[in-house]
């Protein structure tokens, strides 16, 4: 008796979780075929291609600092700037370090011409990569050129 209620229990529990929740059709892998699409649609400015994979893959997993990122950064390209905004500080909760949302999120402040907000993020990658990298040298060249168009 015990183990049909268990049973029971199990087959409800996963009646309730598929009804109740919107899982995607297929499981979604941070790295899959999904996320590498989507990253191909980027790759080949077709953003608005983009989108909506990069949601389905953080549907399926909510703590994809990647995917965030670069939500945020097809958001950016396409002119949605507080939706670009949203995808970048979800990927920084997630890791505050992330070097390519850092990069992006300061390029949005400059966007908005908000150049103390972009310094802070600079700062960010000063501390992530002490080496240097790219994205440090990146956001620093785009706040020397903002800088010196007098903004």
């Amino acid at each position: 008796m015990r183990t049909f209620m268990n049973l029971t229990m199990t087959l409800l529990l996963f009646a309730y979780s598929e009804t109740a929740f919107a899982f995607p059709s297929e499981p979604v892998n941070s790295q899959g075929p999904k996320y590498k699409q989507a990253v191909d649609y980027v790759n080949a400015k077709e953003y608005k291609k983009a989108i909506p994979l990069f949601l389905e893959v953080v549907g399926g997993d909510s703590q994809n600092a990647d995917a965030y990122n670069y939500l945020g950064y097809s958001y950016r390209q396409i002119g949605k700037l507080d939706d670009a905004l949203v995808n970048y500080n979800l990927a920084l909760k997630i890791d505050p370090n992330h070097k390519g949302a850092n990069e992006y999120l300061g390029e949005l402040y400059l966007m908005k011409k908000d150049l103390p907000k972009a310094e802070e993020h600079l700062q960010v990658l000063k501390k992530a990569c002490p080496a240097g990298c790219i994205e440090y040298k990146t956001l620093q060249t785009s706040i020397n050129a903002f800088k010196a168009n007098g903004n």
